[in-house]
């Protein structure tokens, strides 16, 4: 159990640490008012984690990759929270447009990242 707690922990601080170095790159200026880098990263981790559950199946993976990688680094690459948290900044400024524009790109380019990841990992 402890291996496994690990595994997911160091998964996840690389992702952390990825998705901030991302969020730095996008919004190196400091500006905020467009969700660009959750959505990058959001839709990139699905990618990955749709390549990891292909491969997984494809390779026969032990459970410990998984953890690693989908557990881990998606977990800790990916950010719902800050999802909610920036459709409630558009919410509070009665900005419906980009609320739903940003749920919709969001939810679509999300689950289409994952299926193609997928897909491409099952060769």
């Amino acid at each position: 159990m402890i291996r496994e707690i690990i595994l997911v922990g160091a998964g996840g601080a690389v992702g952390s640490i990825l998705r901030y170095l991302v969020a730095l790159a996008v919004n190196g200026n400091g500006n905020r008012a467009r969700p660009v880098a959750t959505l990058i990263v959001n839709v990139a981790g699905c990618f990955v984690i749709g390549c990891v559950a292909g491969l997984a199946q494809r390779f026969e993976w032990i459970p410990e990759y998984r953890l690693l990688l989908a557990a881990g680094f998606c977990g800790g690459f990916t950010t719902f929270s800050a999802f909610a948290l920036e459709n409630l900044r558009f919410l509070e400024q009665k900005d419906y447009v980009s609320v739903m524009t940003y749920v919709f790109l969001s939810v679509t380019l999300s689950i289409g990242a994952a299926f193609a990841g997928l897909v491409i990992s099952r060769g």
